[in-house]
Order: structure tokens, then C-alpha cells, then sequence
């Protein structure tokens, strides 16, 4: 019976990994406002990060200017939230950067 349980929890969180896709695209850092992250791809398609992972913002300050106009090649995951009127919405955050110059 414990093998059962033990085998039902890792099928779990295997469908549950899965599920988390990633995303990648090489886009411009434009700005960080308001706690958002602002990237513009090559078709001047705004992009928005609310989060960062921290081994990301400890490899590139985006806080400040030294990053702003560099082009990036982003990766990213799209999770569902619910914002304050209850309603589902996608918060996209970066687990992944790297320079493309």
C-alpha cells in the first residue's frame, strides 16, 4: 500500500512539471517599472515579467541601466493566478537568461 502512495505522489508530481512548459524568445530589455520586468521582441511585441528567478537577478541586475536596450534570449514560464476579482490570469516569469550579443 505504501508503494502505491509512494508511486501515485511522484506520477502526480511528474503531470504537475509537465504541465509547466516553458517558453523562449529573444527579446530587448526595455525597462523594469512598477515591479515588471519589460522586454520588446524583434516585431515591437511588448512582453511583461512580474517574476524573476533569484540565481537570474543574481547574474543580471535589471534593476538598473546596465541591461537596458541588451538583447536577450528569455526563458520563461506562463502560470495562471487569480488576480483580486477572483478572475484566472497569466503571470509570466523568467527562469532562464542569456545574452544574445
Amino acid at each position: 500500500m505504501k508503494t502505491l502512495f509512494v508511486l501515485l505522489v511522484a506520477l502526480s508530481s511528474m503531470t504537475t512539471l509537465m504541465s509547466q512548459e516553458t517558453e523562449t524568445v529573444k527579446a530587448t530589455f526595455n525597462e523594469y517599472a512598477d515591479g515588471i520586468y519589460h522586454f520588446i521582441d524583434k516585431d515591437s511585441y511588448s512582453m511583461e515579467f512580474e517574476y524573476v528567478e533569484q540565481d537570474v537577478l543574481a547574474q543580471f541586475d535589471l534593476s538598473g541601466e546596465a541591461f537596458k536596450g541588451k538583447l536577450f534570449i528569455v526563458t520563461y514560464q506562463a502560470d495562471s493566478e487569480e488576480d483580486q476579482d477572483g478572475e484566472a490570469i497569466l503571470v509570466n516569469t523568467i527562469i532562464g537568461l542569456k545574452l544574445a550579443e
